[in-house]
């Protein structure tokens, strides 16, 4: 053969590849060069890389899921929205390429997909989607493929997926449907069998999701016994271990346990399926010495290093069954102090350690585990309102308790004798000049070693109003949990929370502030060294230093009692109003008021004593305190309530009646009947002269007299109004037509002069609020902290309330305006006349409103749209201005 003729061979070879492909690559007609092209290039090209990605999408989702032991594992664990976008890219690639494949590739004839990837494009476009959490699109994919191609057995698979898409839109009913119509289908015969493992699973998921556990069991259980796939057998008996030892059948929960540890599944799961089992002893059953031991065992073992949170709390839970409560205690506080990266298992032991000392009640350590809680714990926890309630409410509470006592500390000081109290602060500069040299040795030999020093601080520093507690054993600060509880809580008194993290100290989040736990033992020695704000002002090694706030005078005496005084009855407000305890609140008032029988809100504190006891279904010891308060404070709002027990029915019932009698007068005035506009005004000035009406049926009146005289007659009665009613919202209206008469002038344009100029620029700085009569209203009262109490103003504010807005429903919150000003709020009010009616009443209270009260802090009412602008700007001076401009027509 000539080299001619074997070039032209390849060449011709090569044109005729490129004709039959150009002929075959139209999908319109269905012929075998077709088919077998479509199918060839379909798998090879874009389905083949469409589902490579895809995969790696999944590897990728799979090692970002962190598996949470401590809580019922979702039967399938499809990722959070963060999760999702983070394969994005992996699955918009699977999208692009299964598209490609439907739109080019389809050969649909007769009912029937000739070209076996488009279906398989189509499920994959779905299942992209779907994981995407883009759940309106997978809907709609797999509704097609099964609409489409309900002849092929692919319709099976979109049955199953378009259950998993209804049961994340939470569309139950629709999910148990499908699921339903595909087990009938299966029952007939005609399905693919390796669709059979996954349809129990699909069931399951459906029930957990709703938490209905027990619905779900059967389904588990039979996806467990059908699968061959290990993995998923692992995490099936897996939860329903979890269920079973939730519902407290401990015995069947060490069962499917022990099932999952003979599968072999990963390390993380066996080793958690071990702990579990722990968890689950029976003290009834028999001794716990073998199962202590093999978690000791599981602690010694070095590649269990990062476990041991989880083992310390299993032991902990051992101990508890067996009513060994203070070794339970010891673990559980090893276990937070040990759990660096484990989050979920932090927050299953600090919760548990402060719902322990709540229940004791210990609530300086209750509320610093449940401030170690709320430090890791995730805001999609079901509990987190719940944890972040009661922190916040244990919070106020310590901050009263501590008050109380480090002043009893101090009196308890102040009355030993001189050299017994002198004895004690010898001892305190005694430990502190200890402490010094052993810090100090402590660095030299860190200096020595060319290494930052890591110290060892296990107590309290005097200089900073914190007794140093040594250690036995002279162990690394970070093998001490106390140590570290105590470093955490300075850490956030600077700090704030943080999660463990890049760029932490510019992180956005809430701050909350945290406290030190004292011991009954440290109580005398942590007050002296503590001194005022808990730090010392002057030489830690002299007596004097020590002796500052110690109550040595009568005078003293009298100011430390009456913060004593204070703070119980805050405390007891707590109890009541935060953390609904109301035996504790009742005995925090009665010993309040036992020992304080002057205090000056004893009337308030019998009254909550009162209601606390009806509450409690008490009567005989509410009717004891209502007696007292009828006898003792008669004049009082308290007891006319109490008195009459209509006596707020009978007051809305007066309002109403003003309402209508002014509904009356306004329809007379609209048919001109101006007779009985004066006769109905002046009804309501005799009968309701305290109503917020008043303004407003004096309008009407002035109106009516010009009706029924002259025009100098309604002149005079308008000139009337407005110096009686001042305040009025009608008084521009009045002005406007006394302007219509030629009355009072109404400059015309003129030069201004600098104090005018002055005021025109003071009216374009109120311009960027605006007057809205309409809008929803707050009462405001910004108090200085330097000056005022905010938790004294609330509890005066919410006995107010109590007192004359009972059935007002509103509300009442305090937050934060700047670094120097509390703002408490009240509301909602429909209206600027109801707010200013509420206004009116409570301005005139000096039990909310004290005279230093008054000096101090601004109060006033704002709409719903101006409260943000006040916010955001704080310029309170400006708002005040425009509130005295606008409502109270200064």
């Amino acid at each position: 053969m000539s080299a001619r003729v074997r070039n032209i061979i390849p060449l011709s070879l090569l044109l005729l590849f490129l004709s039959i492909t150009s002929i075959s690559c139209s999908t319109k007609k269905n012929t075998v060069t077709r088919r077998a092209f479509h199918n060839l290039t379909s798998h090879y090209n874009p389905y083949w890389n469409g589902l490579e990605s895809f995969d790696a999408g999944m590897k990728e989702l799979d090692n970002q899921i962190k598996t949470n032991y401590t809580e019922i594992l979702p039967v399938e664990n499809f990722g959070n929205l963060q999760q999702a976008q983070a394969i994005n890219s992996h699955l918009d690639r699977a999208i692009e390429k299964a598209s490609k494949v439907v739109q080019k590739h389809s050969m649909f004839f007769e009912r029937k997909e000739l070209v076996r990837r488009v279906p398989d494009s189509y499920m994959l476009l779905g299942k992209s989607y779907f994981y995407k959490q883009d759940y309106f699109l997978a809907r709609q994919t797999f509704e097609y493929v099964a609409q489409r191609y309900e002849r092929q057995p692919i319709r099976f698979w979109s049955h199953l997926w378009q259950a998993r898409t209804a049961i994340k839109l939470r569309e139950y009913e629709r999910s148990v449907t499908i699921l339903d119509k595909l087990q009938t289908q299966v029952r007939r015969g005609d399905f693919p069998k390796d669709i059979l493992p996954e349809i129990p699973i699909v069931y399951a998921l459906h029930y957990t999701e709703q938490q209905d556990y027990k619905a779900a069991k059967p389904y588990l259980r039979k996806a467990a016994d059908i699968n061959r796939d290990k993995k998923i057998r692992a995490r099936m008996y897996y939860i329903l271990g979890q269920i079973n030892q939730m519902e407290g059948n401990y015995s069947e929960a060490n069962k499917y346990y022990a099932s999952v540890i003979k599968l072999n599944p990963p390390y993380e799961m066996k080793f958690s399926a071990t702990i579990r089992r722990a968890e689950c002893f029976d003290a009834g059953r028999g001794s716990s010495k073998g199962i202590v031991d093999d978690l000791n065992k599981l602690l010694k073992d070095k590649k269990n290093k990062e476990f041991e949170d989880q083992i310390y709390y299993a032991l902990a839970l051992v101990a508890l069954r067996e009513n060994k409560d203070t070794t339970a205690y010891t673990y559980l506080r090893q276990s937070v102090a040990v759990s660096v990266s484990n989050d979920f298992q932090k927050v299953l032991s600090a919760r548990k350690l402060a719902d322990l000392y709540f229940d004791i009640p210990k609530f300086q350590d209750a509320y610093r585990y449940y401030d170690t809680t709320m430090q890791v714990l995730q805001y999609d926890h079901p509990d987190f309102s719940i944890i972040e309630e009661r922190t916040d409410a244990l919070k106020h509470l310590v901050e009263h308790l501590d008050i109380i006592q480090h002043q009893d500390s101090l009196q308890k000081l102040a009355a030993m004798p001189e050299a017994e109290r002198n004895k004690i602060i010898d001892k305190i500069i005694s430990d502190y000049k200890a402490e010094q040299e052993r810090i100090k040795k402590l660095e030299e030999a860190e200096a020595l070693l060319d290494r930052p020093m890591m110290p060892t601080m296990p107590g309290r520093d005097p200089s900073r109003g914190m007794l140093q507690q040594v250690t036995g054993g002279g162990g690394w600060y970070f093998y001490n949990p106390q140590s570290i509880a105590y470093g955490a809580s300075d850490f956030a008194r600077k700090w704030g929370r943080r999660k463990l993290e890049d760029n932490w100290r510019v992180s956005d989040k809430r701050v909350y502030s945290s406290f030190d736990s004292n011991d009954q033992e440290e109580m005398e020695g942590d007050s002296i060294a503590g001194g005022k704000d808990g730090k010392l002002a002057g030489d830690p090694l002299k007596r004097e230093t020590y002796l500052e706030d110690i109550p040595l005078t009568p005078e003293d005496i009298a100011a430390s009692n009456e913060l004593v005084a204070d703070a119980m009855f805050k405390a007891a407000y707590v109890f009541r109003e935060e953390l609904r305890d109301y035996p504790r609140s009742i005995e925090t008032f009665e010993a309040l008021l036992s020992r304080f029988p002057l205090y000056e809100q004893e009337l308030s504190a019998l009254f909550h004593l009162y209601t606390l006891n009806v509450i409690g279904n008490n009567h005989t010891n509410a009717d004891e305190y209502k007696s007292l308060i009828i006898s003792k404070y008669p004049d009082s709002e308290y007891t006319k309530a109490l008195s009459d027990p209509d006596y707020y029915s009978k007051k809305d019932e007066k309002k109403r009646r003003a309402e209508s009698l002014y509904q009356d007068t306004y329809m007379a005035y609209k048919n001109n009947q101006h007779r009985m506009v004066v006769l109905y005004s002046n009804e309501a000035e005799s009968a309701y002269p305290n109503s917020e009406l008043l303004p407003k049926f004096a309008f009407l009146r002035t109106l009516a007299m010009g009706g029924l005289h002259n025009q100098d007659t309604l002149i005079t009665y308008l000139k009337r109004y407005i110096g009686s009613y001042s305040s009025s919202d009608l008084v521009p209206l009045a002005q406007d037509m006394l302007a219509s008469f030629g009355i009072e002038g109404f400059e015309e344009e003129v030069e201004l002069t600098p104090e005018e100029e002055e005021t025109k620029k003071e009216d374009e700085k109120l311009s960027i609020y605006s007057l809205a009569p309409d809008d929803n209203h707050l009462f405001i009262l910004i108090l200085n902290l330097s000056k005022s109490d905010p938790d004294a103003s609330k509890i005066r504010i919410s006995d107010f309330n109590s007192n004359n807005y009972k059935l007002a429903n509103l509300t009442l919150n305090t937050v934060m305006l700047d670094n120097e000003h509390n703002m408490i709020s009240v509301g909602n009010f429909m209206g600027m006349e109801h707010a200013m009616a509420y206004y009116n009443t409570i301005v005139k209270s000096d039990y909310v409103l004290s005279p230093q009260v008054r000096k101090d802090s601004y109060y006033f009412m704002i709409s719903s749209g101006n409260y943000p602008v006040l916010y955001r700007d704080k310029e309170i001076d400006i708002y005040v201005k425009f509130f005295e401009k606008n409502y109270l027509k200064k």
